[in-house]
This record gives C-alpha cells, sequence and structure tokens, in this order.
C-alpha cells in the first residue's frame, strides 16, 4: 500500500537469518513487564494516543503500556525492519495482507487466541473476505486489520463541470439508469480505457501561448498504485505461478503504452496526451485542483482531500482495461505480534483494542476506511457513506463489480522488485530525453533484470 525502498526488504530479510540467535540473546533475556513498543505513524498521533489512553486505562491494574515509538509514514517500514535487524524489535509490528509470507518466520500465529476470544472480537463484524487475506500459507493468522485500500477512479466535480458540454458531446459509454441528469457528464462505472482517455483529453487545457494549465489526469507514480493495474487490466500479471516476472508479451506492451500514452498521447491509437512528462509541472496534482482525474490513488487520501474546501471531487470504480475490469489494488493494513515477545497477552491486548467497534470507529473519524459492518451500518447518510459502501461492494467478489479488486502479490520479493527494478526501468521509458528507452526494451530489461534478481537472492 504504501512505497517502500530496497533498504526495508534487504534489512528485513537479512535480520530473518539471525532471528533465533537474536531472540535467545535479547528477546530471551527480556522479562514480562506489561510494556509494549510499536512504531507507530505520527500523523495519526492523535488518534494513536486516544487508544492507547483507553488501553492503559482499562488495563491499569495489570500495569500494561504502549511505548509507542512516533515515526514518519514513509520510514515506518524501515524503522522496524531496522529494530529487528539490530536484535530489538518491536513488540507489535505493522504490515497486512502482502506481508504474509514476508513476515511469517517472526510473526505470532494468532489463531488461538483468535479462538480463545473469539465472541469479545466478533469477527463475524468484520467486511467478508478480509480475515482470510491475513493468513500465509500455512493457514497462520498473522495480522489482525485495521483498514484496506482498493483502486478507484477519483474526479475533480468542478473541472468536469466546467467542460460539461464538451464531455456530453463525446458519446461516452451511457451512464447506468437511473443517473442524476445533472451527473451524466461525470465519470461512471460503464467506462472504459478510451472513455478515460477521450474525457482527459478534452480536460487537459492549454493557455493562449500553448503552455499546459490543468492536466486531465495524474500519473501514479513512485510505486504500484497505477502500473500494475494497467498490467492487470490487460490481461496479465507481474509474476507467473513459479513466482517470475513474466508479462514481456504483447499484453505487457499494451499496459506499457498505457502509461506512455498518458504523458506523449498517441495519434495511431486516438490517445490524446492527458498527463505531465517528466520535466512538466504536475500543478500541485489531484489534491491541488488542476489535475481532473486519479486512476489508483489511495483511501487513505480521503481525509484530506475533505480538508480542502478548494477541492470537490467523487469517486466511481475504475473503467474497464483492454481486456477485463479486474487488476483494482486490494490491500488490507494489518498488525500483528513479534514471535519472541514476553509480552504476548498486553500486545494481544492492544489489537483487540486497535480493531474492536470503536477502535475502528476512531480510525474511520481518522479517514481509514472501516473494516466492520457494525460501523458502515451507524455511519451517517452523507458522501462519506457512500464512497465507504462503493469501495465495500469493489471487493465484494460476488457484488455488482465481480473480480474487479485484486490482492497484491504475497511474493517476499514483491516490493523490492516493483521499486527497485522496475520503476527505474519505467523511468526511463517516461523519460523526455536521449535516456529514453523503447517499450519493447523496457519490456526485455525489466523480465531480464527482475528475473535475475530473484534468481541470485530468492530461489
Amino acid at each position: 500500500m504504501k512505497k517502500l525502498t530496497i533498504k526495508i526488504i534487504i534489512m528485513f530479510l537479512l535480520s530473518l537469518t539471525s532471528l533465533s540467535l537474536i531472540s535467545c540473546t535479547t528477546n530471551g533475556n527480556k522479562t514480562a513487564d506489561g510494556k509494549i513498543t510499536v512504531l507507530l505513524d505520527n500523523k495519526d498521533r492523535a488518534f494513536f494516543e486516544g487508544i492507547i489512553s483507553r488501553y492503559e486505562e482499562h488495563y491499569e491494574e495489570e500495569g500494561y503500556k504502549v511505548n509507542p515509538i512516533w515515526t514518519p509514514g514513509s520510514d515506518l517500514h524501515s524503522n522496524q525492519a531496522t529494530k529487528i535487524g539490530s536484535g530489538t524489535p518491536p513488540d507489535l509490528l505493522i504490515g497486512g495482507d502482502m506481508y504474509t509470507e514476508l513476515f511469517s518466520r517472526s510473526l505470532l500465529d494468532l489463531n488461538p487466541y483468535i479462538e480463545r476470544d473469539s465472541e469479545e472480537l466478533d469477527l463475524d463484524d468484520i467486511i467478508d473476505g478480509v480475515m482470510d487475506r491475513l493468513k500465509n500459507k500455512e493457514g497462520k493468522t498473522l495480522f489482525m486489520p485495521r483498514f484496506f485500500n482498493v483502486s478507484l477512479l477519483y474526479y475533480n466535480k468542478d473541472l468536469f463541470d466546467n467542460s460539461k458540454t464538451e464531455l456530453l458531446n463525446l458519446n461516452l459509454s451511457e451512464a447506468p439508469e437511473g443517473t442524476l441528469e445533472g451527473d451524466l457528464h461525470y465519470p461512471n462505472v460503464n467506462w472504459t480505457i478510451e472513455d478515460f482517455f477521450k474525457a482527459g483529453g478534452v480536460l487537459t487545457k492549454k493557455d493562449g501561448s500553448g503552455a499546459y494549465t490543468q492536466w486531465g489526469s495524474s500519473t501514479v507514480g513512485g510505486w504500484w498504485g497505477e502500473w500494475l493495474i494497467h498490467l492487470r487490466q490487460s490481461g496479465v500479471d507481474i509474476f507467473n505461478q513459479d513466482g517470475y516476472v513474466d508479462f514481456n508479451n504483447e499484453k505487457g506492451k499494451n499496459a506499457l503504452q498505457i502509461w506512455r500514452d498518458k504523458a506523449y498521447g498517441n495519434q495511431d491509437l486516438n490517445r490524446p496526451k492527458i498527463s505531465v512528462a517528466p520535466g512538466e509541472s504536475d500543478f500541485g496534482g489531484f489534491q491541488a485542483g488542476r489535475v481532473a482525474m486519479e486512476y489508483g490513488g489511495h483511501t487513505a487520501n480521503w481525509s484530506r482531500y475533505d480538508s480542502l474546501n478548494s477541492l470537490n471531487w467523487g469517486i466511481t470504480i475504475l473503467p474497464t482495461g483492454l481486456e477485463r475490469r479486474s487488476g483494482a489494488e486490494f490491500a488490507i493494513e494489518g498488525i500483528g505480534i513479534y514471535k519472541n515477545t514476553p509480552n504476548v497477552e498486553a500486545a494481544w491486548a492492544f489489537i483487540k483494542f486497535l480493531i474492536d467497534k470503536e477502535g475502528i470507529k476512531s480510525s474511520v473519524d481518522n479517514g481509514y476506511l472501516a473494516i466492520r459492518k457494525s460501523v458502515v451500518e451507524e455511519m451517517e447518510d452523507g458522501p462519506i457513506k457512500e464512497r465507504t459502501l462503493l469501495a465495500i461492494e469493489a471487493i465484494n467478489p460476488n457484488g455488482d463489480f465481480g473480480d474487479y479488486a485484486m490482492t497484491l502479490p504475497t511474493n517476499e520479493y514483491f516490493s523490492d522488485i516493483s521499486i527497485n527494478v522496475i520503476e527505474p526501468i519505467l523511468a526511463l521509458m517516461m523519460a523526455n530525453d536521449n535516456s529514453r528507452i523503447s517499450i519493447d526494451e523496457a519490456l526485455k530489461r525489466i523480465h531480464t533484470q527482475a528475473n535475475n534478481y530473484i534468481t541470485l537472492n530468492y530461489k
């Protein structure tokens, strides 16, 4: 869900080989004192301090305390890995569904505690399908869920309103029956990727001198938040069944063509330029109000978008890709217990406070998506609840959008390969100078370099 660096993966994997020694020399000497440590995102400090206060008051007699290590969100996983590698692991580890294999050798199996406290946990209240994704291949539950992300199409209503007539004249895919007349020019669930390009062309603006003043869409780079969607919607995926990178083919080429055409246009495919290219201003991105759409994005941004009085925004399901609609990211953030902590009961009690009904309500107030049905049911009617219901429907394989959402790969090297091999090559493919490489060359390099890296380090 969040961008990781090579430092995170390398330090963590190196630490795994010595975890048994570490537990004997460090954690093994630590006695149970009810004081637990956990790295927490400092932007959510007020939220966590409320949970901690409630927790410590409730367990005053037991003497349970939390030592929060306030950390910038972008550094949280790398700092967590550093502590594990140095032999001072926190009692609680932040992770989620994509970490179930990566963390499997250092996390406690939560199944016995879930079974013991089943009535208190009320897991039937957790949104369907969430808990199953927090188990590793052996069936051990390693994390308890806090919130989830699902990729959607974000759009700026004011910018669409400013071009309403032009958009209606494009003859885009018809909106579903029952759509309000005043909303017919907005993106809808019937859109295709070509509708996205057509609308993006109208919404990309220039001034009298020919300088761009508005983009039809952002480009979600720096992690897999958009290119992986295009890859999957074009009918392929990042890894094959043997765990190797395997999209050096026509479908992979079509996916990367979308990525590049957004920034440069493609007359042969009738795709206008709709997004920023290297060296051009992004006008502050979607949140700044001069970018009409975002393909993917993250639901954790909702509270920030809502705090901006100048941003009048909406969401809908992503357009259908070249071969299928399936491909939107579905990722769950969770929290687990370091397997050698002597403070298991204190750590487990804190997790229960984070994910009980009151904890999830607080999380929703802090801008995250609810993972409890009861919390959603009790939300006030309005835009936030409507968005939440759409997001929940988007991850429901038996719902209106079928298998629209796809979980991230659990291969322990997924983040490493994505960010440190694929992203730099995509940057060369998108370059606005003589360093630019072709899509064919990009695919060739990705295939060779990624698989050599996997073979050398993981196979």
